[in-house]
């Protein structure tokens, strides 16, 4: 856990908003520091796998709740994979977290 960092850049599309509550769907390409490739046995009998490329898409979803006019709290789930766009090893990577944000 943690052998891995990435830097991301993209864009975030509100999709849903209410007074307090809002959605975005995010939509970004990641870079990564990980491994490429892994013993190609590993890959196959445990899909323990390399991410394949060193730059892939990121997908993802956030949800928000404001706690005042410049302070909300949101909850992000994250993809990064490109599984659908090029072939061979891909392993793939899931975020949760928390955010606090804060607009000046």
């Amino acid at each position: 856990m943690g052998d891995t960092s990435m830097a991301y850049a993209g864009l975030s599309v509100r999709v849903r908003e209410t007074r307090q509550w809002f959605a975005d769907l995010l939509l970004s390409v990641a870079a990564h520091d990980g491994p490429l490739h892994k013993d190609p046995v590993g890959c196959e009998r445990y899909s323990d796998c390399g991410f394949g490329v060193r730059v892939m898409p990121r997908f993802g979803l956030e949800i928000g709740y404001r706690l005042g006019p410049t302070r909300s709290v949101t909850l992000f789930l994250d993809h990064m994979s490109h599984k659908w766009v090029i072939r061979g090893e891909n392993e793939g990577i899931d975020h949760i977290g928390l955010r606090y944000l804060r607009a000046w």
